[in-house]
């Protein structure tokens, strides 16, 4: 990261969050007058709680979520013959 930009607050995160993917997703009203936001990439070290966070904002929404990551769309992983 750049030493000048200081990292985001968790306050800041969660507004962020709550405006740009829950309220869009969760509103009719909401999503009439927000822009339209389809994707956001979340991206962190192991364990950080990225999907706990998606896994809730789809619950609270109603979403559909498919999981893409490598792991399911491979479970058999390099070198297993498959």
């Amino acid at each position: 990261m750049d030493p000048q930009v200081p990292e985001p607050s968790m306050a800041q995160i969660r507004q962020t969050v709550i405006e740009q993917l829950i309220l869009p997703l969760g509103s009719l009203t909401a999503h009439q007058q927000a822009p339209y936001v389809n994707k956001a990439l979340l991206y962190g070290p192991k364990g950080t709680g990225k999907t706990l966070v998606v896994e809730a904002i789809c619950r609270e929404t109603g979403a559909n979520l498919i999981n893409l990551s490598a792991r399911n769309l491979d479970p058999g992983g390099p070198g297993s013959g498959r």
